[in-house]
């Protein structure tokens, strides 16, 4: 998870999107690596599963802007 931050971050696409370090493993890394856990609760799973599905989607409104602004510039 923290690679995967990283090549957000410091991949230049938008840095600081995803939040700090510390915001970011509070709002995915623990809620996943909890919901994984032998011992999760029901809950600690259905959290698990709703941030598994909005990473994706933050990571993607990230991108958008830059592809977005290549098709205006015309670049492919």
């Amino acid at each position: 998870m923290a690679k995967y931050r990283r090549s957000i971050d410091f991949g230049f696409v938008k840095p600081g999107q995803l939040g700090t370090k510390a915001e970011f493993g509070k709002r995915f890394v623990k809620p996943l690596e909890k919901g994984q856990a032998v011992d999760s609760t029901p809950e600690d799973v259905r959290v698990k599963r709703f941030r598994a599905a909005i990473l994706p989607q933050a990571v993607f409104y990230v991108c958008m802007p830059c592809a977005t602004f290549g098709s205006v510039i015309g670049t492919p």
